[in-house]
């Protein structure tokens, strides 16, 4: 059986509802142009540069360059005036460059591998230590138990108290039914 070279549904509505809509024409010329550009930056740019820089193409011809911090920023002002040169050759609506620098992505791209502290009610770790100590000894039981152990470490924590090991260790080993 042939295999046709049909878009999918979903990407030909969507080509549909881009084909009918006016300004779609030149959000997809706009889209292509910011690719085009980001490209070439990051063929000019030494990759430990292009890797945190962005580019995008303000209304007056101003090319801004966003970076992370203000070490780069440094290195991207050297090197302004030729990227300026090969940018303005590369699209005629390139008029000048100005430097950004924008600590806060930097900053969330760094701590979106930080896991989310979620609320949970007042006396889980309480209900999880008396559910660890009536359950059979095995793995299961000392899973929940360490659960309820982290629990009431994050509540202490969380209230800023000091996290006593003594008050924090659930029951004892020996004491599980």
């Amino acid at each position: 059986m042939a295999v046709g070279l049909t878009a999918p549904p979903t990407l030909r509505n969507l080509r549909t509802i881009l084909a009918a809509l006016p300004e779609a024409s030149a959000w997809q010329q706009e889209a292509r142009q910011q690719s085009r550009l980001q490209a070439c930056l990051n063929r000019l740019l030494p990759s430990a540069l292009s890797a945190s820089c962005q580019i995008r193409l303000e209304d007056d011809g101003t090319a801004v360059l966003s970076c992370p911090s203000s070490v780069v920023a440094g290195r991207l002002r050297q090197i302004g005036p030729r990227l300026m040169h090969q940018l303005g050759a590369l699209d005629g609506k390139v008029m000048a460059i100005r430097v950004e620098v924008q600590p806060l992505r930097a900053a969330a791209k760094q701590t979106a591998h930080v896991k989310v502290q979620r609320n949970i009610p007042a006396g889980v770790a309480d209900n999880l230590a008396v559910l660890a100590a009536s359950t059979r000894p095995g793995e299961l039981a000392d899973a929940i138990a360490r659960l309820a152990e982290r629990l009431r470490t994050a509540e202490l924590a969380g209230r800023g108290g000091a996290a006593d090991p003594a008050a924090v260790a659930g029951p004892a080993e020996g004491s599980r039914s």
